[in-house]
């Protein structure tokens, strides 16, 4: 056999004999070479022979060893000396005291309770002793076992003993308290242990886990494992979007992961209680199944063994284990998306794989709403950016067959056909309306609102709409709180949304609108994106309609998206709700079961202001004409030619200008001042709010208005203050834009151009 210096392979297991007398020596290594016999197909052993204590320490400190045993009659140390520094040297290694001493005396010593076993010499006969090592070195590697487990788990691992003091730390749980591995170990666990208990506890200064205890067997004496699952990010994050299933709220009672162990030939050998509540299967069934009762797909499977066969590789090459997404299978055939970690470790007899199973469905259906969410927003520029070209095209439209209505003769055919295309152009203006409302541009008026006030005063209009055969209930809770939000947007809102309501129930029913107030807290309000939690005023349009399947309720608030015949309906409604409860601040969510209804609830933020009241409508003159100067500045050749003949028309002077330069360049030509600025707010070069902002330093108290395919969102981007005092959307005809001029130069009003946000700060 080799001395202290050899090197074995790591089947091998080493036993350290301590002893100074040659004929004892002599007589165990016959003793083990006879068990190693008989040990083959568990691997080798090999003996560490040593005379005396200081030369068994010195070996502790290179080679490892699977079982001391022990003569604690040694030259250079007494009992107690020996059996300390040696349990001091190598902690967690089984020693065996086989020594001339009678228990009696060992137990006298106060020795005893340190060992794991004794054997006395007079008593002892080769195949005793032979029992007492085969068993202890099953108990060794079994240890070892549990060891490779612990370490490599994700979560902290703690093994405390009877009187609370911990034993042994995986890495995860050393960063968790903050202290090193040799830190931990001897020291009290601080915190009441139950089998069985899931409960929260404070590890180090500042962190919080999750833990769930199991009794163990650790160095032969009864022990408890506790499992540390850090939570502390995840009580942190909860009022934020719940990403994983540490974070949300649903999951707050949640355990550990599933840990479940296979053999070499892929069947379950161990099955611990959360994979019992994750996959549905009872203990006792689990054990001798294969992955094939754990995960759905072939597909899916046959990476589970492909990653099982590269664990291996992984375990005894020292890298990390890999991580993978599959479809995991339910007791009852569900399935469900799973994310797994894989483990192989060897023992004596055999190969295994322990792998953790966390159910990821919440965080997936998250991600699902997020992607949504994103894909909203992007149609909703797209759909701005259409809207607003388009607004430009009708703009000329709608002005030139203005200009053309009011020059031809009536009777005609020809007034008849112009006056066709200008329906036309009013029917998709309202289209672009529709647009914007989705995309969240269209120009707002929000004020504080009563949403009782507003039904109340809508239901009968409502119920005219959608006939008799279907009855209106409305409820309103009392005392309800109020908004803020555009009266006609709102109205729009509840039109569309019963409007919605009506189709579903094509042979009649009830169809109900409740108003609420409802506090949403951080896991109520997971479920909307970038929402946070507060006090909210509940809308609620409820029917007992024919409901949608989940592929439509997924595509419900897309534009253009209808499950009407072709010709039936524009697929903008549902999608202009959408975007008007979006730009105020609001959120809204869908509930339906086919053949079963569908309810609607919008969230609208409480406002705690009281009431303001409409300001008075400036009065209109009925004259719109004058002979002012007015500087026009509009990118677009057509929208800028039909602005300049009606202004023209009504008797003002108009420069008009393609570009910003252009009119500063014109501005300074002129010897006469301007009496108005007529702006587009997005061009190129430089936008309408910088030019006005220079205009006014030249010519200060000069009046401004813009106008813009964009609106309200653009106008804060590009830093106008006022909207609601000098703002123009396209499309419009050449009378509101005389009539619209015509009030600012009366009524002296001056819009403050800032400039954009980024200047300012």
């Amino acid at each position: 056999m080799k001395g202290p210096s050899g090197y074995l392979a790591m089947e091998t297991s080493r036993i350290l004999h301590v002893e100074d007398d040659a004929i004892d020596a002599d007589w165990f290594a016959r003793v083990v070479e006879r068990m190693a016999s008989e040990r083959t197909p568990r691997g080798s052993l090999e003996i560490i022979h040593c005379k005396r204590l200081g030369e068994a320490l010195e070996c502790l400190r290179f080679a490892t060893v699977s079982v001391i045993v022990l003569d604690v009659c040694l030259p250079d140390a007494t009992p107690a000396q020996a059996v300390a520094q040696v349990k001091s040297a190598a902690p967690g290694i089984p020693v065996i005291v086989l020594s001339g001493r009678s228990y009696a005396e060992m137990c006298g010593a106060g020795l005893a309770r340190e060992l794991y076993g004794f054997v006395s010499k007079s008593d002892a006969s080769p195949v005793f002793l032979g029992e007492v090592l085969r068993n202890t070195l099953d108990l060794s590697q079994a240890q070892a076992q549990l060891r490779s487990v612990i370490h490599r788990s994700a979560d902290g691992m703690v093994v405390i003993d009877a009187n609370g003091v911990v034993r042994f730390a995986n890495p995860a749980a050393a960063e968790m308290f903050g202290r090193s591995l040799d830190e931990l170990r001897g020291q009290p666990f601080g915190a009441p242990v139950v089998t069985g208990d899931s409960a929260e506890v404070q590890v180090g200064l500042d962190r919080i886990a999750e833990m769930r205890v199991v009794d163990i067997d650790w160095e032969g004496r009864p022990a408890r494992l506790a499992s540390l699952r850090d939570v502390t990010e995840r009580r942190r994050a909860e009022a934020a979007l719940r990403t994983s299933e540490e974070r949300l709220r649903a999951m707050s009672d949640s355990a550990p992961d599933a840990m479940v162990t296979f053999d070499a030939r892929g069947h379950i050998v161990g099955w611990n209680p959360a994979a019992e509540r994750i996959f549905g299967h009872p203990t006792p069934a689990a054990l001798g199944l294969t992955v094939r009762a754990l995960v759905a797909g072939a597909d899916d499977r046959q990476r589970f063994q492909l990653a099982s066969a590269r664990a291996a590789v992984t375990t005894f090459g020292g890298g990390e284990p890999a991580t993978l997404v599959l479809r995991g299978l339910r007791g009852d055939s569900r399935d469900f998306p799973m994310e797994v970690q894989l483990a192989h470790w060897q023992a004596a007899d055999g190969a295994f794989t322990t792998a953790f199973f966390r159910d990821i469905t919440e965080r997936e259906q998250l991600e699902l709403k997020l992607a949504s969410t994103q894909k909203m927003d992007a149609m909703g520029r797209l759909a701005g950016g259409v809207a607003h070209d388009f607004n430009n095209l009708l703009t000329a439209i709608l002005g030139h067959t203005e200009m053309m209505l009011q020059e031809l003769p009536e009777p005609s055919s020809l007034r008849e056909h112009v006056a066709d295309v200008r329906e036309a152009g009013l029917r998709a203006a309202q289209l672009t309306h529709q647009l914007l409302a989705f995309s969240r541009r269209q120009p707002t008026s929000p004020r504080p609102l009563d949403l009782g006030q507003t039904v109340s005063g809508m239901q009968r209009m409502l119920q005219h709409i959608i006939g008799e055969d279907i009855t209106i209930e409305a409820a309103c809770m009392p005392d309800l709180w109020a908004v803020r939000a555009d009266p006609s947007q709102i109205e729009q809102v509840i039109l569309n949304l019963v409007v919605n309501a009506k189709d579903a129930m094509p042979h009649g029913g009830t169809l109900r609108i409740e108003l609420t107030n409802v506090e949403l807290d951080s896991a109520a309000v997971a479920a909307f994106p970038n929402a946070e939690p507060g006090s909210f005023v509940r809308l609620s349009v409820i029917d007992h309609g024919c409901g949608m399947d989940r592929a439509t309720q997924a595509r419900i608030f897309e534009p253009f998206f209808t499950t009407k015949p072709e010709g039936h309906g524009t697929g903008l409604g549902l999608a202009t709700v959408y975007g008007i409860v979006e730009q105020s601040r609001g959120h809204i969510e869908v509930e339906s079961e086919l053949g079963r209804g569908t309810s609607f609830r919008v969230y609208l933020p409480r406002i705690r202001e009281a009431g303001v009241e409409p300001s008075p409508a400036a009065p209109v003159r009925e004259d719109v004409g004058g002979s002012e100067t007015v500087l026009l500045v509009e990118d677009d050749e057509v929208v800028r030619r039909v602005a300049r003949q009606g202004l023209e028309a009504h008797g003002y002077r108009v420069l008009a200008c393609e570009s910003a330069g252009e009119a500063l360049e014109r501005m300074a030509s002129e010897s006469a001042p301007i009496d108005l600025l007529i702006t587009d707010v997005v061009m190129p070069e430089m936008n309408g709010c910088d030019l006005a902002t220079l205009v006014s330093k030249r010519q200060p108290g000069i009046r401004v208005l813009f106008i813009s395919g964009y609106t309200g969102e653009a106008m804060l981007r590009y830093g106008v203050v006022d909207q609601s005092a000098a703002f123009l959307a396209k499309p419009f005809g050449p009378l509101t834009l005389v009539r619209r001029a015509r009030e600012l130069l009366d009524a002296r009003v001056e819009l403050v151009a800032t400039r954009p946000r980024e200047e300012r700060d």
